[in-house]
């Protein structure tokens, strides 16, 4: 959900920066680096070479 979400906020409006707020514990973050950020990543970086 995030993955997609974040990818088409990137994708639409530029955005590249994302801040997580009041997150409850720290692996949330870490799932958030590992898993979240490079699979937006992969996803606009399809997008703009299909582009």
């Amino acid at each position: 959900m995030w993955v997609e979400q974040l990818a088409e906020l990137t994708l639409t409006e530029g955005m590249s920066v994302y801040i997580l707020y009041r997150v409850e514990s720290a692996d949330v973050i870490r799932r958030f680096a590992a898993e979240v950020a490079p699979a937006v990543r992969e996803i606009v970086t399809a997008e703009r070479a299909r582009a």
